[in-house]
């Protein structure tokens, strides 16, 4: 789409997957790629975005948090939060986890 083209209403009706907070930082991105677009003069005016509502997190997991929840937490749910804590990763990233994916030699493991 020519930037031109890109409108509020565009914009609103732009369906795109994930969730709220993976929805935003595209609607960010696109927002930083027109403010752009206006200051080097191929756009009059950048329209406006809105972003969607996210749910806040509830809780944080510390390592005090985390301590207590090994100490009663059985398998899977151990090494899931584990994963979660020392990783950084998502729940559904730890559900998607493959074997294929993880590098013996190099001792990495790829997040697709």
């Amino acid at each position: 789409m020519r930037l031109n083209w890109i409108t509020s209403e565009a914009v609103e009706d732009l369906q795109l997957d994930g969730s709220p907070s993976w929805q935003n930082q595209a609607l960010r991105t696109l927002s930083v790629i027109l403010t752009k677009a206006v200051k080097l003069g191929y756009l009059f005016r950048r329209p406006k975005i809105t972003l969607k509502k996210e749910t806040r997190r509830e809780s944080i997991i510390d390592d005090n948090a985390e301590a207590l929840l090994l100490q009663v937490a059985a398998q899977p749910l151990r090494d899931v939060l584990i994963l979660m804590r020392d990783m950084g990763f998502r729940p559904e990233e730890v559900f998607r986890m493959r074997w294929d994916h993880v590098h013996w030699e190099k001792r990495v493991y790829f997040n697709p």
